[in-house]
Order: structure tokens, then sequence, then C-alpha cells
């Protein structure tokens, strides 16, 4: 029997997750493993991986905690965290680039916008 390697899912964190937060976790898992040799290749470039943009865009990793109303997925901040550490996984240029765009960007805009 494989030992299961996900702490996230040993430690109980997976299980607090929202339905669509599994979703998307599972959509960006599969992109990275289906990319694995070019992101592994852009890393050992020192190159960050812009040929995924398109991609993190569609499953809607830029505005993850977003409200629904204003084009996010309206998704939790622990949906959102675990989602960033799929990436981390892989480059941790994707996580930062996930927590500048999602968690600082967009989340600072949503708390202290108005609708103007």
């Amino acid at each position: 029997m494989k030992p299961n390697l996900d702490v996230l899912t040993d430690l109980g964190v997976i299980k607090t997750m929202t339905p669509k937060g599994n979703e998307v976790r599972g959509k960006m898992r599969a992109l990275l493993i289906a990319n694995e040799a070019k992101i592994a290749d852009s890393y050992e470039k020192a190159e960050f991986p812009m040929y995924l943009m398109p991609e993190l865009a569609a499953i809607g990793v830029g505005g993850m905690q977003t409200p629904i109303k204003y084009g996010g997925l309206g998704l939790s901040f622990t949906d959102a965290l675990v989602i960033g550490m799929e990436g981390a996984k892989y480059d941790a240029g994707i996580a930062t680039f996930i927590g500048v765009h999602d968690y600082l960007g967009n989340c600072t805009i949503a708390e202290c916008g108005d609708e103007e």
C-alpha cells in the first residue's frame, strides 16, 4: 500500500474545503501534473512559467477569493490557501503569483474598495 504523502489530508484541512474549492484544487493539481516537465525546465532556466497563465486564469486562480458578483470564485481563505500550496509544490513563483494577485491585490480591493 502506498503511503499518503498529502499532509493537508492527514491534518484534516481538506475536509474543511468547500466543494468548489476542492474542484479548483483538482484542476490546479491536474494542470501542474500535466506540465511538470515544462515547469521543471523553466525552474532550471530561472524563468517564470508564463505559459501557465492562460490556464491558471481559466480555472479562476487569479480571483479565488473575489466575490462571485465581481467575477471571482468566492472561495474561502482556506480554499485559496490550499490551492496556492498546490502551486508551491511545483514552483514558488506560482505560489507567489497567486499570493500577490489573489490574497494581496484582490482581497485588499474587496475589503477596502467600494462600488465606485
